[in-house]
């Protein structure tokens, strides 16, 4: 029989509170910040980008890499088969969201990715206070001993959380095209954005509205055309002036404009173009045709755009995480080799360690934009319901079921691992949701929306309780 002992639902309110109280404060100087205009608008962008870029990827690097390996893997498969699971169950309640309950697109990453690591570590912490996790004691094993190791297996956790979230939550966040009202209203609020943020080549190949270019365009082409025909300015600068676009003499003296075969994000897309008639010698007033661009359809390149679209600084450093935890000549150079650690790789963990305070710093400022529409009720509710209720019910049910019918062989008999595997899914929205909005390039406004889900969410943290005490009842129940 399972029960819920009241000193563990207090304490387990009590560390969320904490947790989420600390979480709004730094929210809070941020807004402060910006408020006041202590913080620029360029600056606010500029400690995104480092997030974004530099920090979130050192901290993947050392947080994730110095907890695998191919033995922790294989022994405690459950912390990667369980959340895989979870987050396929969760998506799938996300996209049903959208879909027929006309949320916005960002309730689906809100909805999968939980704060997987900071939660559960200060809650464990809480409670080991009260002497609620010594039935989970190996023999002879301290309180703080099995902390360590409870902290490992969160860690271990993490790793298919981290992988998906910055490498599926970006296009989570795009969902395509807009698949709600809410969407297509966001969509049309961000169109002027968009449009003031044309690059130079668009511009200058832009229509006036009706389909046909206007004088000030064919002006532009005309002036720079015969620029470059006099050697005023020579071929490099008239490239980098139409943005990427070059214009080249042929055999009869016609001058024609061609696109630089260029790498777009991390892969080549082979690119070409028919190169039209720009100016004639004989036509002064020619008008510049837009150019036709015909990308090769050969598998190689379409698999390569496929994969583009799931690498990031985060994803990759992920990646070479798991690819030096799991090789342990590489392991023990970065993680083990006293020089080493002390050195390169604590130099890493430092920048890393300036990631989360940065962020939520920078989610705050966020907080002053304006909203066209403010974040719905009916998108915290839900959130909140699969958050909180679903998610720990998918897994404590999957661990009750799992402990009591599988054979210790199959499924590890280890009370702490079992409490570990029914709390981490629940909680609060990741925090990282924030660099995957900036990672996804989403409208100001989204980030904005996607910072205040993120504040709401974390003022109900305490609602983790009672999936905490269930928890700890069930893992009570499961002998080594």
């Amino acid at each position: 029989m399972f029960s819920l002992d009241l000193a563990t639902i207090v304490n387990s309110a009590i560390a969320a509170a904490e947790s989420s109280v600390s979480v709004i404060l730094v929210l809070f100087y941020g807004y402060i910040c910006s408020k006041t205009e202590f913080l620029s608008e360029t600056g606010e962008r500029s400690i995104s980008k480092l997030c974004v870029n530099l920090f979130l990827p050192a901290m993947l690097l050392t947080d994730m890499g110095s907890h695998i390996s191919l033995k922790t893997l294989k022994e405690f498969w459950p912390l990667v088969a369980l959340p895989i699971i979870v987050l396929f169950i969760t998506y799938i309640l996300g996209r049903l969201s959208v879909r027929f309950l006309n949320q916005p697109n960002y309730v689906v990453p809100g909805m999968v990715f939980n704060n997987v690591v900071a939660m559960p570590l200060l809650l464990m912490e809480a409670i080991s206070n009260s002497d609620v996790l010594l039935p989970l004691l190996r023999e002879n094993e301290s309180i703080e001993q099995a902390l360590v190791r409870a902290r490992a297996y969160v860690l271990l956790h993490g790793i298919v959380h981290n992988l998906a979230r910055f490498a599926l939550g970006p296009l989570m966040l795009k969902g395509g095209a807009p698949s709600s009202k809410a969407d297509v209203e966001s969509t049309a609020a961000t169109q002027p954005i968009l449009h003031n943020e044309q690059t130079e080549h668009s511009r200058l190949l832009g229509s006036n509205g009706s389909g046909s270019m206007d004088y000030d365009t064919v002006a532009n082409f005309r002036k720079r055309a015969r620029l470059l025909s006099t050697g005023s300015i020579d071929a490099d600068e008239a490239e980098a002036i139409l943005g990427g676009l070059r214009i080249e003499t042929d055999s009869t003296g016609h001058s024609k404009l061609k696109r630089r075969n260029t790498f777009s994000g991390f892969f080549n897309r082979h690119s070409s173009e028919s190169a039209e008639p720009l100016l004639s010698p004989d036509d002064p007033l020619a008008i510049p045709p837009e150019p036709t661009i015909t990308r090769s359809n050969s598998l190689f390149f379409r698999i390569l755009e496929t994969v583009e679209q799931f690498l990031n600084p985060a994803v990759i450093a992920a990646l070479l995480a798991i690819v030096i935890g799991v090789i342990p000549f590489l392991h023990y150079f970065f993680y083990d080799n006293v020089a080493i650690e002390s050195s390169f790789t604590q130099s890493i963990r430092s920048i890393g360690g300036l990631y989360p305070a940065l962020q939520l710093f920078a989610l705050g400022s966020k907080l002053t934009a304006p909203l066209r529409q403010p974040v719905r009720k009916s998108t915290i509710i839900l959130i909140a319901i699969v958050r909180f209720a679903i998610s720990g019910i998918i897994s404590v049910s999957i661990v009750a079921f799992m402990s009591s019918h599988a054979s210790p062989s199959v499924w590890p008999m280890d009370p702490m691992l079992n409490f570990v595997l029914m709390i981490t899914p629940v909680g609060p929205p990741a925090i990282t949701l924030a660099a995957v909005a900036e990672i996804a390039g989403v409208s100001p406004e989204e980030v904005t929306a996607v910072s205040r889900m993120l504040l709401y969410t974390y003022t109900i943290a305490p609602l983790v309780a009672p999936t905490v005490a269930v928890a700890l009842s069930i893992a009570y129940q499961i002998k080594p």
